[in-house]
C-alpha cells in the first residue's frame, strides 16, 4: 500500500490560518498552552518545517517526532494530536471517500499493539466486532475515524499513545494508563483511567457508567459529563463527588447490589474512611465478572 500523501500547499493554508486565528480543528486550541502558559506546540516552526518539503509530504513525514533530548518531549503527545487534527481536513479535501475505504473492521479477534514503535494509523474508522483492543508500551494508535469496540481497551503500559479524532464507543471497559486522546465524544459504561505518566484528554464529553480517574492533574474534559457513578483525582472538568453520594447509585446499577458491599468490606472500610485505592481496584476487578451492570 503506498504512503498517504499530504497537499504541501493545504497544510500550509491551515497552519497559516490557525497561526492568525488561533483556532485549530476539533477545538484543539484548547491544548496549546500547559498549565504555566507554555506553548506545547510552535506552529511558526511547523509551518516552517512543511515549507521545507519539496513534495508533498507523507503523514509519517509530516507527523511530529519525539526528541527525548528536547526539554519539553513530554509536549509530544498533545504535538501529537494536534498535528493530526489539521492533517485531518486536508485529507478530506483531498479525497471525501479516504474515510470510507481507509476504515478496518475486525471481528471475534483482538487487537493487539506489541509495543516497541508499533505504530497503527487508520485514516478511516476503527471497528472491533466482539473482540478487545490491547495494548503495550511504546505502541501507537492513531485513528482520524471514529473508534467501536464491542468489548474492552484494555491498556495498562505507561508510555503507549492513543489518538482517536472522532468518536469512541466501548461496550465493556476502558482501562487506559498511557497517553489517550480523544477528538470526539467519548462512551463506555466503566471507564478507568490511572496515571502516572500519561493522561486522558476528551474534546465532547463523557457519557459512563462507573468513570474513576487517578491522575497528577494532567487529564482534562470539556463538553457534556453524563456519569452515574464519579470517582475522580485531579480530572479537569469533572466536578467531585463524595463516595457516600455515589454508593445507592452504584447499587442500583450493579445486577447484584451485595457485590457493592463485597467490594466494601474487600477494601477494609464504609465510604467515610475508606482506602479509595483498594476499594478502586476491588471494583475494577469486579467490571470483569459477566453481566456486571444492568442493561
Amino acid at each position: 500500500m503506498p504512503a498517504l500523501t499530504l497537499s504541501r500547499d493545504n497544510l500550509l493554508k491551515m497552519v497559516r490560518k490557525a497561526r492568525s486565528n488561533g483556532e485549530l480543528p476539533l477545538g484543539a486550541e484548547r491544548l496549546m498552552k500547559d498549565t504555566y502558559g507554555g506553548e506545547r506546540m510552535d506552529l511558526e516552526a511547523l509551518e516552517q518545517k512543511i515549507e521545507k518539503f519539496s513534495d508533498n509530504p507523507t503523514l509519517e513525514e509530516y507527523l511530529p517526532v519525539i526528541d527525548y533530548d528536547e526539554p519539553e518531549f513530554y509536549f509530544w503527545s498533545y504535538r501529537m494530536f494536534m498535528a493530526l487534527a489539521m492533517a485531518r481536513p486536508v485529507l478530506l479535501e483531498q479525497d471525501p471517500e479516504l474515510f470510507v475505504d481507509g476504515s478496518k473492521r475486525l471481528e471475534d479477534e483482538d487487537l493487539v499493539l506489541d509495543g516497541d514503535g508499533d505504530r497503527m494509523v487508520v485514516t478511516g474508522d476503527l471497528t472491533l466486532e466482539r473482540g478487545n483492543l490491547k495494548i503495550d508500551d511504546g505502541a501507537e494508535l492513531l485513528v482520524l475515524g471514529d473508534l467501536t469496540i464491542d468489548g474492552s481497551l484494555l491498556d495498562k503500559s505507561e508510555w503507549s499513545l492513543v489518538i482517536v479524532l472522532g468518536d469512541v464507543t466501548i461496550t465493556g471497559r476502558c482501562l487506559s494508563s498511557g497517553e489517550f486522546f480523544v477528538g470526539g465524544h467519548f462512551k463506555c459504561p466503566v471507564a478507568y483511567f490511572s496515571y502516572n505518566h500519561g493522561q486522558c484528554t476528551l474534546m465532547d464529553g463523557v457519557t459512563s457508567r462507573i468513570f474513576i480517574e487517578s491522575d497528577h492533574g494532567g487529564s482534562q474534559v470539556w463538553g457534556d459529563v453524563g456519569v452515574d457513578f464519579l470517582l475522580i483525582d485531579e480530572i479537569h472538568g469533572m466536578e467531585w463527588q463524595e463516595l457516600s453520594e455515589g454508593i445507592p447509585a452504584l447499587r442500583e446499577m450493579l445486577t447484584d447490589p451485595t457485590m457493592i458491599d463485597e467490594a466494601l468490606e474487600n477494601a477494609d472500610g464504609i465510604p467515610d474512611d475508606i482506602d479509595m485505592w483498594d476499594f478502586t481496584q476491588r471494583l475494577v476487578e469486579l467490571s470483569e465478572s459477566e453481566g456486571f451492570l444492568v442493561q
